[in-house]
């Protein structure tokens, strides 16, 4: 009984202590999340941050990466932006033979996010790519795209 109850507050301070991310929010509120980039590495989303672009399935992800591997290696931190994927779903076996091994190939810097509070707490829609626009630390704009041109055009 003892356990269970440990459990439950447990679970019950870690979801209360995770931060909806909307219009409004502080970049810090991102860092109250836990992101690895894919050669296990702790990275946080930088206060200068201008732009976060989440992606929650592997083909909003392929869309992502796809265009960032065509930009030259400092293209997101020249543009002040990060990516975040949000893998909670991918079973852990795929993760680690197939994702992690391919993710570690890519010059651009991803931030991966394991836990399901992540997705339950940042805006999505299905198919989609959220863009997360930032200005002097706050949360100014979330929007949702799906080509590799409009990406293109957030940052033309």
């Amino acid at each position: 009984m003892k356990k269970i109850f440990i459990s439950l507050f447990i679970i019950t301070v870690a979801f209360l202590n995770a931060q909806n991310i909307k219009v409004g929010s502080s970049v810090n509120e991102f860092n109250s999340y836990e992101f690895k980039t894919p050669h296990d590495k702790k990275v946080d989303v930088a206060k200068d941050t201008k732009m976060v672009i989440v992606t929650f399935e592997k083909d909003a992800s392929n869309v992502v990466n796809e265009y960032f591997t065509k930009q030259d290696a400092n293209f997101l931190e020249n543009h002040k932006t990060v990516v975040i994927a949000d893998i909670n779903k991918m079973p852990s076996l795929v993760t680690k033979f197939f994702a992690l091994p391919k993710l570690k190939k890519f010059k651009h810097t991803i931030h991966l996010h394991y836990e399901e509070e992540f997705q339950n707490n940042v805006p999505h829609k299905e198919e989609s790519i959220t863009v997360i626009k930032l200005e002097n630390e706050k949360v100014t704009d979330i929007s949702y795209i799906k080509t590799s041109q409009e990406l293109d055009k957030l940052f033309n």
